[in-house]
């Protein structure tokens, strides 16, 4: 397979698309977020990526504690008997703009639709708008995220981020199956959420 060039992509959805959702699989279980749990949080999204522990107990520490309660109201975990498997949250990264946060599969669970049924999850009980933030390399999780119903964002910056789909487009379309490359949708991010994100330095999503 080509190198597949870094960059950001941005995802909208208007309401995700109940049809995608898939019932938990066989043998596993959710748990909600708990203090108690953070360092299998931290353990999955090191698996198979270059995060580093000190950058995420960073994030956790800032953005998530300091709302503690609605952060395990938000945060779900997969597990496999005592094995963290999927993970995902539905944030408010912004005020009234919800977005998705560090959807994770553990990378020898990769293929069991687990990130179906964590993004199911997160999603069920929304109705609302949500995005989200992914790179060009998780061009099967963007397949995922058009099958929930989100259309990938054609602004030439989002936030204080430069948006690289126009760059990428082409790359995506050698990578991805022609039936999922076909099924992508475009469309302009909202004025609200544009201003919503430029008005802070930090990238919360």
């Amino acid at each position: 397979m080509e190198k597949i060039p870094e960059g950001n992509l941005f995802m909208w959805c208007p309401a995700p698309a109940a049809d995608a959702f898939v019932p938990l699989p066989d043998g596993l279980v959710y748990r909600p977020f708990s203090p108690a749990l953070l360092e299998d949080w931290i353990s999955l999204q090191m698996r198979g990526s270059a995060e580093k522990r000190e950058y995420l107990l960073d994030y956790y520490h800032r953005i998530y504690e300091p709302f503690a309660d609605r952060f395990r109201e938000r945060w779900h975990l997969l597990y496999d008997g005592e094995i963290p498997v999927a993970g995902c949250s539905l944030w408010e990264a912004y005020p009234g703009y919800e977005t998705i946060h560090w959807l994770k599969v553990h990378p020898l669970y990769e293929g069991r639709g687990l990130g179906r049924a964590i993004l199911t999850k997160t999603l069920e009980q929304h109705r609302g708008e949500v995005f989200l933030h992914t790179q060009p390399a998780s061009f099967r999780a963007v397949k995922l995220y058009t099958d929930f119903g989100f259309a990938l964002l054609t602004d030439p910056v989002v936030g204080t981020r430069e948006n690289h789909l126009t760059d990428v487009l082409p790359v995506l379309s050698r990578v991805m199956t022609p039936d999922a490359y076909a099924a992508l949708r475009f469309a302009q991010c909202p004025k609200g959420f544009l201003k919503a994100a430029a008005s802070v330095p930090e990238s919360r999503f």
